[in-house]
């Protein structure tokens, strides 16, 4: 197997892991996210002042998409 192959398969058992472990109920303020708005939330706290512009840049994301997620975790009061 490649390693791209292999990068793919771990980032695929990392979500599912990760999925599982957030609908278990131990979680409950940050049930129901998604991995790109968790990605968020991590940019965010460890670079407290981040702009869009730079988390955009960070994820490799466009900027609209990302204002679309950043919109949702407001209503989420995230």
């Amino acid at each position: 197997m490649n390693a791209i192959k292999e990068l793919s398969n771990l980032w695929h058992n990392v979500g599912i892991q990760m999925k599982t472990e957030m609908c278990s109920g131990k979680y409950p303020t940050i049930s129901g996210i998604s991995l790109v708005e968790l990605s968020i939330l991590e940019i965010v706290e460890q670079h407290p002042n981040s702009m869009i512009k730079e988390i955009s840049s960070t994820l490799e994301f466009p900027k609209s998409t990302l204002t679309s997620d950043v919109k949702r975790l407001e209503l989420k009061n995230l």
